[in-house]
């Protein structure tokens, strides 16, 4: 499966732009919904990392504060889908979307 048939055309922009939040919207969901093992698994990692960065890596890059307020602007239209990963088959993936959504709600509350 291609992001191509997910209905997200790689070609129309030269790369992805993870400060317009539609476009990371778009591009979070269409990867939530390969079935992949380590794709759902990095996804979610990467999610994380945008919800909540760590101060290690928040001191470093001076566009964070932006990217996490990006990350928190898709997380109503990605929730459904991490809620859907807790039915997963693999323990691993299950595990990981219950800490996803216990990081988010700690970001959000």
């Amino acid at each position: 499966m291609k992001l191509t048939d997910l209905r997200f055309d790689c070609g129309s922009c030269a790369c992805v732009s993870l400060a317009d939040p539609y476009v990371l919207k778009k591009f979070v969901d269409a990867i939530l919904q390969i079935p992949h093992f380590k794709v759902t698994l990095t996804t979610f990692y990467i999610i994380g990392d945008l919800v909540a960065p760590d101060l290690a890596t928040a001191m470093q890059s001076p566009g964070r504060r932006e990217l996490k307020e990006n990350g928190l602007k898709i997380v109503p239209r990605i929730i459904p889908r991490i809620f859907e990963k807790l039915g997963d088959a693999k323990f691993v993936i299950r595990q990981t979307a219950s800490k996803l959504i216990t990081k988010i709600l700690g970001e959000k509350l």
